[in-house]
């Protein structure tokens, strides 16, 4: 793995490429700021290499970095802590577009549960702020209708269509309709 891929060509300035080949331990005592460059973009390339793009990159990302903590992150260059929180991004892994540190955010990920499941918000707000996502992540393009657009009916996104219940006003009313189910195509 010689040569580097085009995401990390300009971050070459912050790496020890006579270490390239080699690996590193980031937690060894005398770890510097470009060992630590040198192990994420290791990562970084093994991740490119092997297609890791949403939920299998979130994991790896989370077990390659189970160890590390703000410190060791501060002790990196914010350019390439930018470039880490970016990659992980553009290749689906939701970090929230947030007021907190990159670095903060980096290892708040160690601690999730489970991957987060991009909104169509969230997707449009990458997209069109956020520099969008590589050619190697296709976001989810169905999305099930927020209920908060129509308070009068429950929505759930099954198979292609949209099962819409719709909801009596008067559930007295002993023709109630209440619990039926109308199925529409969804369009687009």
């Amino acid at each position: 793995m010689s040569s580097l891929f085009s995401e990390l060509v300009h971050f070459k300035k912050y790496l020890d490429m006579t270490n390239w080949e080699n690996e590193l331990n980031p937690f060894a005592p005398e770890a510097s700021s470009t060992i630590l460059h040198n192990f994420i973009a290791q990562r970084i390339a093994w991740y490119i290499e092997n297609n890791f793009i949403a939920g299998l990159l979130w994991d790896s990302y989370r077990k390659d970095s189970e160890n590390w903590n703000v410190e060791m992150m501060k002790r990196c260059n914010p350019d390439f802590i930018k470039l880490l929180r970016n990659f992980l991004v553009m290749n689906g892994v939701y970090i929230a577009r947030d007021s907190r540190k990159n670095v903060i955010k980096l290892i708040d990920i160690l601690e999730e549960k489970e991957d987060h499941e991009w909104t169509k918000e969230e997707i449009i707000l990458q997209e069109s702020r956020g520099g969008g996502f590589s050619k190697r992540f296709k976001p989810p393009q169905n999305f099930p209708v927020s209920s908060s657009l129509y308070p009068n009916s429950s929505l759930t996104q099954a198979t292609g269509s949209v099962i819409k219940r719709e909801v009596d006003q008067d559930n007295n009313y002993p023709g109630s309709t209440a619990g039926y189910s109308k199925i529409s195509q969804k369009s687009g």
